[in-house]
């Protein structure tokens, strides 16, 4: 084991020993590195890419199939919904209604699919407005929530009734 007060041999020392001993590490060393948490939505995105693009390949009978055996099994599993023309199939399935009203900036929707459906923006985004990130005052620039203003105070937030919807 090497010692030393200098922080730039050091750092060379660190990327020598990860690279010969093969540490994991997500970095190779040195100045620390990225994680990969800032560039997250760029691997997503090309994730996005090829799975399209496999789908665009394959045969329309393959593709036929493939529909028939998922409508099969969410059947089975109880999570398969008929949904109206023009509506996408997840609203209102993966994260279902819970009790009571979404309310998104003032106006109450009495399912989380009906304030996805209405406002256009994603379930996930209406669950972290009404609920996750409800008293957060936001630190980025949005045109949705003010800067420093909390969703809440925008008219974002979860209206719980006194009874549970089945």
């Amino acid at each position: 084991m090497l010692e030393t007060t200098n922080e730039n041999e050091a750092k060379l020392c660190e990327i020598k020993y990860i690279a010969e001993r093969g540490y994991y590490n997500i970095a190779k060393g040195g100045d620390g590195g990225n994680t990969g948490r800032n560039h997250e939505h760029d691997k997503i995105a090309k994730q996005i890419q090829s799975i399209k693009k496999h789908w665009d390949e394959l045969p329309e009978s393959s593709k036929k199939e493939r529909v028939r055996k998922s409508k099969e099994t969410k059947i089975k599993n109880g999570t398969y919904k008929e949904v109206a023309p023009g509506f996408h199939p997840g609203y209102g399935t993966k994260h279902n209604n819970w009790h009571g009203f979404w309310v998104v900036f003032g106006v109450q929707y009495n399912t989380l699919m009906e304030a996805a459906a209405e406002t256009k923006h994603d379930q996930s985004t209406i669950m972290d407005w009404c609920i996750r990130k409800c008293d957060i005052k936001w630190k980025r620039k949005s045109r949705y929530i003010g800067y420093g203003k909390t969703p809440r105070e925008c008219g974002c937030y979860r209206k719980y009734s006194k009874t549970k919807e089945v």
